[in-house]
């Protein structure tokens, strides 16, 4: 079979819809498979049913309900039998232990597990999750695990991973990076409202543009987890304070633009990602990676991931943790350097458009 006649099978159950990062990872992979892959089919929600074509030569198929363990087991015991190159796309230590299982119980040999990709988004440090991870030697000795951090590719070497591949996250940069603008137009919190988002601090922030003489436009994502499709009750009361705060320039959007729109919305923005380290030390954030790409300034918080890319080029600002006076000051000086952040933030687009060209991954993908 040649390269071009090959399929890659990814398995998300949290794929429901044409918006959001697990979307826009199949479209970027989608986008450069090129002569190495002839086409992709994803397992994914049954709520991706009836969707129109995500991008050309991607077949979804409508698998999962929910969150179920058990038809996650079934998706990969498919694939591991059908033969050829597979991902999960939001591994963790659950898939290793269920991979070495089927392989177990299929008696597979070990080059059947080679097809497996396991994509870690995150470090799973709790003593349970390297307890599950240790339980599958031969899916850790065969299987390829892809991270795109380096702090993640670590993690996963010292933890018996034998086959790592460090590969910055596929994001596809538009045709054409917007001008920097002379001045913001507006502030802009993208994505789902998500308490380790900084959500308490976007709320504070709208209750300060609210008292403000010379308020600046505030555009705010209010959609719930994409993986759940409901709001906790901290999230909820967080929401009626920003709702609450009389900000005048508050704009909120309860539903997830398209594709279109929803990179359109970082022209002239000020991007805020208050993000929590406890959840965002290693992780990728396809937010603000998003916003760079496109030339938008981004605040963010020091010690994470998305932090330490700004600092990188300078593109804005970073704060300590969770200091609503100093999230607030970030912003404020950001605006007050606006030309000179702008001009860094476009530098920005133009490195990490080559960076985290998803050609990378797929290379990556293909691999025997």
């Amino acid at each position: 079979m040649t390269n071009g006649q090959r399929t890659l099978r990814v398995i998300e159950p949290n794929l429901a819809g044409p918006s959001g990062h697990y979307a826009e990872w199949v479209r970027a992979v989608a986008a450069r498979r090129g002569d190495v892959f002839g086409r992709i089919e994803v397992d994914a929600s049954v709520r991706s049913a009836g969707m129109a074509e995500l991008a050309p030569g991607v077949e979804l198929r409508p698998t999962f309900e929910g969150s179920s363990r058990t038809a996650e087991w079934a998706a990969m015991r498919r694939a591991l039998a059908a033969g050829g190159p597979f991902v999960v796309l939001t591994a963790n230590a659950f898939h290793a232990t269920a991979l070495e299982a089927v392989a177990l119980l299929d008696r597979r040999p070990d080059t059947a597990l080679r097809d497996a990709r396991l994509y870690f988004h995150w470090c799973e440090r709790s003593p349970a999750r390297r307890v599950a991870a240790a339980m599958a030697p031969r899916t850790r000795r065969n299987a390829l695990a892809i991270a795109p951090t380096a702090s993640i590719a670590g993690f996963l070497r010292e933890t018996g991973w034998q086959r790592v591949r460090e590969v910055p996250y596929p994001a596809l940069a538009p045709a054409a990076v917007p001008p920097a603008r002379e001045r913001c137009t507006h502030l802009l919190v993208a994505g789902a409202a998500r308490m380790n988002k900084g959500l308490p601090l976007v709320a504070d922030l709208a209750e300060r543009l609210g008292r403000a003489k010379d308020p600046m436009r505030l555009v705010v994502q209010t959609t719930p987890k994409r993986a759940s499709g409901r709001r906790g009750s901290q999230e909820e009361s967080e929401l009626a304070r920003l709702m609450a705060s009389g900000a005048p320039g508050l704009e909120a959007s309860d539903t997830a633009p398209p594709s279109d729109e929803y990179g359109a919305r970082f022209d002239g923005a000020l991007t805020l990602a208050p993000y929590d380290p406890g959840t965002f030390a290693d992780a990728v954030s396809g937010i603000v990676l998003d916003a760079l790409l496109r030339g938008s300034p981004c605040v963010a918080t020091a010690g994470t991931w998305p932090g330490r890319l700004v600092e990188r080029f300078g593109a804005g600002a970073t704060f300590p943790a969770r200091s609503a006076d100093a999230f607030a000051d970030a912003v404020a000086r950001t605006l007050a350097d606006w030309p000179a952040v702008a001009a860094r933030a476009q530098a920005a687009a133009h490195a990490l458009a080559r960076e985290h060209d998803p050609a990378h991954l797929v290379r990556t993908l293909a691999e025997e």
